[in-house]
């Protein structure tokens, strides 16, 4: 089960990511090592969402400009924004 501290912990994590306005692909690739450190994420509709679109995303080792969009839109609603 997923506690408070869990997601408390992904939004700041996405807000810090969302902070300088644009996701490289060093943060995409940060942001996906926090969610295999956090399984529990996984079993929400949002973190599965989430885990589904840095997956694929990454899967070519580019994040391209539309997958950067997503990300960012995704990662704003996570963050409250």
């Amino acid at each position: 089960m997923i506690c408070r501290e869990e997601w408390s912990s992904l939004r700041s994590l996405c807000r810090g990511i969302l902070k300088d306005g644009i996701v490289d692909e060093t943060e995409a690739h940060d942001l996906k090592s926090w969610l295999r450190q956090h399984p529990d994420i996984h079993v929400t509709e949002t973190g599965n969402r989430l885990c589904g679109l840095i997956d694929r995303s990454l899967r070519d080792g580019v994040l391209d400009v539309d997958e950067r969009i997503q990300l960012e839109d995704l990662l704003e609603e996570l963050a409250e924004i």
